[in-house]
């Protein structure tokens, strides 16, 4: 439960910095990307791990997490795994 709540608050954020271009919106693409977040809520390491094959639409992936950065701060008991194993988001959903 708290990590599906901080989950949530980390996708608005994201999401509300996702803004395509409508032809690349249009493209239907997707991408995952792996995301560390440290204790202060920085990112400390993103990258794609399943690309669109679209170098935009990734290079607007990682954009959209720096502009994110930084989130909130995790709570105690995910700051480990997340400053460890991150955590994956999907592009665009």
């Amino acid at each position: 439960l708290e990590f599906d709540r901080y989950f949530g608050t980390l996708e608005n954020q994201l999401r509300s910095n996702w803004n395509l271009p409508s032809w690349l919106a249009q493209a239907e693409l997707k991408a995952q990307a792996m995301v560390l977040i440290g204790a202060d809520g920085q990112v400390n390491k993103r990258q794609i791990i399943k690309s669109s094959g679209n170098e935009v639409f990734d290079a607007e992936v990682l954009a959209a997490i720096d502009k994110s950065s930084p989130f909130p701060q995790p709570p105690a008991r995910l700051k480990d795994v997340l400053a460890l194993n991150g955590i994956v988001f999907n592009f665009p959903d």
